[in-house]
């Protein structure tokens, strides 16, 4: 279904912010806990009357055409103290007003005195922010999301940027990063990778004695009859039971927080859509994709009535190009974990951990064998894709479940993704010149989804509230998409940021995954990384 196969990345504008101070941001009580010492720098013991805060600044603007391959903000806070020994502490975060990637930079008053800890960090920053080991700025996010919340493997990466042999700076360094001192420092950081070591051993016996637990109980599923196979109650429309199906299957214990984060909060939208009136209309081009018809009135639809009557869904690749009960097809979720990873310089060691990441780019690059379906707001973009002409579909998604591909380097498609499966009642329409010849040559693609679109909303809400409905569709359209499509004409129906705000409010509960709203409550369309960072 896609275009080029490409790796490269998305690029964006950087900024390197100016100093501020903020009192005692980590008191000196401070438990310094095997996270804070990996991403602290321990001070050099060797005072100078220079100050190296000059040094820093000139050497990350130095790297400037690396730098603003990245999306991203540097702040120096000063702070009274930091736990333990430390001149240095860095800290990762998504700023909250702007969604910049932002990386924090504390450090005590005398920090910029201190040649041996300066130098130390200017190095293990700029292999944070530039090392080819890092598939993007946004597989480094996701890496320290995870080690942050408990992922010694994610962890581990980040501990190997303090002992790599290359240096990113300039030869004034060399003195320093030779010197007793430095070396001193060097030392003690090792000491963590015992803890590290004892830590991934704990972790990885306890992941395999949970991977037997799960997969008892998978043959039999696998070989459960067609009424309950996941494919039939996708037909069905049976929310809850598909993803119960999809919940057994997928590997939990082998999941980094991050993924497993956002593979609940799929199911749950799965399970608990908002209504109709609530989602954004998006499309895609569909080519020679297989058609899976819903079941009506106790039989499955015919591939022509499941598209005359707007009963159809369709499937990830790694679903239908498998083979096997569509059960067992389901174990490509954990199969991915050995193939659908990308490689850095021949090996996974620094993507196995942001698997996301690393699967939404996979996808960008060539789709076949992903779990993921594409998407895009674009009817232009939709008739792009191989065969999109011949025959495009639009759908109505809960936009909680649309996930902005951040990795594509295609940013024209402004590419979205949604897991393994659409649901019959997603489908606004498809347009077919073979199976809908009057239609396709009296319409064009645009106004047959609208006609569909007024046509389904009809039949839901009724032809008095029909207008109404689809103004709102189409101001949420609007509102969720229009960071990516300027050219979108605002719908302008009043008050609509309200309604969603009160909305959501009153439909959904605190543990549902929330919607990205802006703060008057206009939908936001904000990528992954950020939605993690910033919304939950």
């Amino acid at each position: 279904m896609k275009f080029l196969v490409q790796h490269l990345f998305i690029c964006a504008v950087i900024v390197l912010s100016s100093c501020t101070t903020v009192p005692n941001r980590f008191p000196a009580e401070a438990e310094n806990t095997l996270f804070d010492a990996v991403f602290s720098i321990p001070k050099g013991n060797i005072p100078s009357e220079k100050s190296y805060k000059e040094n820093f600044t000139n050497e990350l603007t130095f790297q400037q055409e690396r730098i603003e391959a990245f999306k991203l903000k540097i702040e120096l806070i000063e702070t009274k103290s930091l736990a333990g020994d430390a001149a240095y502490k860095i800290e990762l975060l998504v700023d909250p007003k702007t969604g910049l990637l932002t990386y924090k930079v504390f450090h005590i008053p005398s920090a910029f005195n201190d040649p041996i800890a300066s130098y130390h960090l200017l190095d293990f920053l700029s292999h944070i922010i530039t090392s080819e080991q890092f598939l993007s700025p946004y597989s480094t996010f996701e890496l320290y999301y995870n080690a942050k919340n408990g992922d010694p493997i994610a962890l581990e990466a980040f501990y190997k940027l303090h002992d790599q042999k290359n240096h990113f700076i300039n030869q004034e360094a060399s003195p320093f990063f030779e010197s007793e001192g430095y070396k001193k420092n060097k030392h003690n950081l090792q000491k963590l990778k015992v803890e590290l070591n004892s830590q991934i051993k704990k972790f990885k016996a306890e992941r395999a004695t949970k991977r037997t637990e799960r997969k008892i109980g998978l043959d039999a599923l696998d070989k459960a009859p067609e009424g309950k196979q996941f494919r039939m109650l996708v037909a069905k429309g049976d929310r809850a039971g598909a993803a119960a199906i999809i919940k057994k299957y997928l590997p939990w214990e082998a999941m980094a927080p991050f993924e497993k984060q956002f593979w609940e909060n799929y199911l749950a939208v799965m399970v608990n859509p908002v209504p109709l009136a609530e989602r954004v209309l998006i499309y895609r081009g569909l080519g020679d994709d297989f058609v899976n018809r819903a079941y009506v009135g106790g039989k499955e639809l015919s591939e022509k009535e499941a598209i005359l009557q707007n009963k159809a869904f369709f499937m990830s690749s790694v679903m239908i190009k498998n083979q096997g009960s569509w059960n067992r097809r389901l174990r490509s979720l954990e199969a991915m974990n050995e193939k659908y990873i990308v490689e850095i310089n021949g090996t996974s060691e620094f993507s196995q951990s942001a698997r996301i990441t690393s699967m939404f780019l996979n996808h960008s690059a060539n789709p076949q064998g992903s779990p993921f379906l594409s998407f895009s707001p674009a009817m232009s973009v939709a008739e792009g894709f191989v065969g999109g002409k011949e025959r495009v579909s639009g759908y109505l998604f809960d936009p909680r479940i649309l996930s902005f591909n951040y990795t594509s380097a295609f940013e024209e498609e402004i590419e979205y993704l949604v897991p393994l499966t659409t649901f019959p009642d997603e489908l606004v329409g498809i347009l077919d010149q073979d199976l809908t010849p009057g239609e396709y040559k009296i319409y064009h693609n645009e106004e047959f989804m609208n006609k569909r679109l007024e046509k389904l909303i009809a039949s839901v809400y009724g032809e008095n509230k029909k207008s109404e409905v689809v103004g709102k569709i189409k101001q949420n359209t609007y509102d969720f998409f229009k960071g990516n499509y300027a050219f979108m004409k605002n719908p302008e129906i009043q008050d609509i940021g309200k309604s969603n705000l009160t909305f959501y409010k009153n439909f959904l509960t605190k543990n549902d995954p929330q919607p990205a709203l802006s703060p008057t409550g206009e939908l936001d369309c904000k990528n992954l990384i950020k939605f993690f960072w910033v919304a939950n």
